[in-house]
């Protein structure tokens, strides 16, 4: 039986994740890469102002946040593969409160 890439056995479906260079780790956020400028939740908790294309020397060496690595699923033969995370719910303020 061929499996949807958003799902995966027995769990709920897949979200893509992006990776993100920040402060000498690479960070992961969910969903597609977004443009210059606009800010991310990363997995770990931290917001920060994207940056577009793919990390540069030496940003792509830098090691993996073992907060986003674990929540993208990366750490474990049980979980999803790094780039795909499962979904979960953040809970923002409104902006301006």
């Amino acid at each position: 039986m061929v499996q949807d890439c958003h799902e995966h056995a027995g769990g709920p479906p897949l979200i893509p994740v992006t990776w993100q260079p920040h402060a000498e780790q690479r960070h992961a956020y969910a969903g597609p890469q977004v443009p210059d400028g606009f800010t991310v939740m990363l997995l770990c908790g931290l917001e920060i102002e994207a940056r577009g294309g793919l990390p540069k020397y030496p940003h792509w060496l830098w090691p993996e946040c073992p907060t986003c690595r674990e929540r993208a699923g990366a750490g474990s033969p049980n979980q999803p593969p790094s780039g795909l995370v499962a979904r979960f719910d953040i809970d923002l303020p409104a902006y301006g409160h």
